[in-house]
C-alpha cells in the first residue's frame, strides 16, 4: 500500500471494538462476508525486483527500482513511503504486474509460487491513485456492474450491501458518482469497487488521499474487519532513489534509526523526519545529500534487519507451500458484451451530450436539408444537387461523432 501522508507512523489504531466480531466463527458470519475471508494466500514476497528504463537522450539504462526486497504475511499491511519520484507507484505496478514501459526483473511469489498472469490477477486487485468512474452511474450501479463483469451472481446484492455499509456509503447509494458524492467518498467507492470481487491481495496507491482522519480510521478498521483479523503487523518500506532504506515493522523503525546513529528528535513526527532524511530534491548540497542516501542504503544492507528479511524470503522460496485457486467463473465474451452494452445504454440515457444533443442536431440537419433541397427533380440537372446533399449529410454525421469521444475515453 502506497501512502501519501504520515498516518502510518502515527498513533496505532485501536481495533478492540472489532475483536468480538473478529473472533466470530466463520460459519456464523453472513454468506456475503465469507467471500472476503482469505484462507488461501498466506504471504507475498518479492526479491531482486529491478525496474529499468532507457534514457532517450543519453541511451543509457537507468534503474527506477534497484534490487528491492520485501515480504508481507496474510492479514498484514505494508506501507510504502518515500519522497516523490522514488519509485513507490512503480513498485506497486511491478508487484501487481501492471503494464510498465520498462524492463522488469526479479521474483514476485505468492505462497512461494510464481503464478501465471491469469492466476495472479484472480487473487489480486489494484486501486489507482486517481478515480476511474463513469460519472452518470450511481454508487450502487458502479458496484453492481463491477460484480457482473467479475461473474459474481450468487449473493452479489448482499456483498454490495455489506460494502456500502462498511464504507459508509449507504445514504449515497442512489447518488450519481460525478456530482452526488465528494472526493473522499469516491476514494472509498474505489476501494469498495475492488473489494466486491473478493481479492486476497489488495494494492492501494495513495488510498487515503483526500480523506480526513475519520474516513482514514474507518477504512483501516474496515480492512481489519474484512480480513477477519486485526492488522497485527504494519510493515514499513522506506524507499529513496529506487533503493530500500528500511523494511520491517513500523514499531521497530525508531530503534533501527538509533542503531545506525540517526536520532529522531522528540515531539517530531517520525514519518516527517524519515521523509526529510531520505529526500534530496531540495538539498542545497546535492553531492552531500546523495552521499547520505548511499550511506543509509549501505547501513541497511549491512544491518541485521536486512539479513533477517533475506533469510525469510529464502525460507519462503524453499517451502513447498502451494496455492489453491478456484476455477475462474467469469462470464464469457457474450456475457461481458451484454453487461457493457447495458452499461452503455444506461449511460447514454443519462448523458445529454451523448445522444440527446446529437438527436437535436440531426433533427435540425434534417429540417435544413429538407428545405434547401426541397422537391428536387429526378433528372440529369439534379445530380449535382443530390451529391451536395449526400456530402453535407455524411460530413455532418462524421463531425458529430466526435462529440462521443470523451464518453468513449471514459468507458475505456
Amino acid at each position: 500500500m502506497r501512502v501519501s501522508s504520515t498516518e502510518c507512523l502515527g498513533n496505532a489504531l485501536n481495533y478492540s471494538a472489532f475483536k468480538p466480531y473478529l473472533r466470530m466463527d466463520i460459519e456464523q458470519r453472513p454468506v456475503a462476508e465469507k467471500h472476503f475471508l482469505n484462507t488461501t494466500v498466506h504471504k507475498i514476497s518479492w526479491s531482486g525486483l529491478t525496474v529499468a528504463i532507457k534514457d532517450r537522450r543519453t541511451g543509457q539504462t537507468r534503474n527506477i527500482l534497484d534490487n528491492v526486497e520485501g515480504l508481507v504475511n496474510s492479514g498484514d499491511c505494508c506501507a510504502v513511503m518515500g519522497p516523490s519520484g522514488c519509485g513507490k507507484t512503480t513498485l506497486l505496478n511491478a508487484l501487481a504486474r501492471r503494464p510498465i514501459n520498462a524492463t522488469v526483473d526479479g521474483r514476485v511469489c505468492i505462497n512461494s509460487t510464481q503464478l501465471p498472469d491469469a492466476a495472479f490477477r484472480h487473487v489480486t486487485s489494484f486501486v489507482e491513485d486517481h478515480d476511474t468512474f463513469i460519472g452518470s452511474l450511481t454508487v450502487r450501479e458502479t458496484l453492481q456492474f463491477a460484480s457482473k463483469l467479475a461473474g459474481i451472481t450468487h449473493e452479489s446484492q448482499a456483498r454490495i450491501d455489506t460494502l456500502l455499509k462498511s464504507f459508509g456509503l449507504v445514504d449515497q447509494a442512489s447518488a450519481l458518482v460525478e456530482k452526488g458524492i465528494s472526493k473522499g467518498q469516491k476514494r472509498r467507492l474505489a476501494v469498495a469497487e475492488r473489494l466486491v470481487t473478493g481479492p486476497k491481495i489488495l494494492f492501494l496507491d495513495e488510498p487515503t488521499s483526500g480523506l480526513d482522519s475519520v474516513p482514514v480510521f474507518t477504512l483501516s478498521a474496515t480492512y481489519a474487519t474484512l480480513q477477519s483479523a486485526t492488522i497485527s503487523s504494519l510493515s514499513l518500506l522506506l524507499l529513496s532513489a529506487g533503493k530500500t532504506q528500511y523494511f520491517g515493522a513500523r514499531s521497530a523503525v525508531i530503534d533501527y534509526c538509533e542503531g545506525i546513529g540517526v536520532t529522531i528528535p522528540q515531539r517530531v513526527n517520525p514519518a516527517d523526519f524519515l521523509l526529510e532524511l531520505v529526500n534530496i530534491d531540495f538539498s542545497q548540497d546535492i553531492t552531500a545529500a546523495s552521499q547520505r542516501i548511499a550511506d543509509l542504503q549501505s547501513l541497511w544492507q549491512a544491518s541485521n534487519n536486512a539479513q533477517l528479511l533475506c533469510e525469510s524470503i529464502l525460507a519462503t522460496d524453499r517451502s513447498s507451500e502451494g496455492l489453491s485457486i478456484q476455477a475462474d467463473d467469469k462470464p464469457g465474451i457474450g456475457g461481458q458484451l451484454m453487461t457493457l452494452l447495458q452499461r452503455s445504454f444506461l449511460k447514454a440515457y443519462r448523458d445529454i451530450m451523448a445522444y440527446t444533443f446529437r438527436l437535436v442536431m440531426y433533427m435540425g440537419l434534417a429540417i435544413l436539408m429538407g428545405t434547401l433541397w426541397l422537391q428536387l427533380d429526378r433528372n440529369q440537372d439534379s445530380i449535382q444537387l443530390l451529391i451536395n446533399a449526400l456530402l453535407v449529410s455524411c460530413g455532418f454525421m462524421a463531425f458529430m461523432a466526435v462529440t462521443y469521444v470523451p464518453a468513449f475515453i471514459e468507458d475505456h
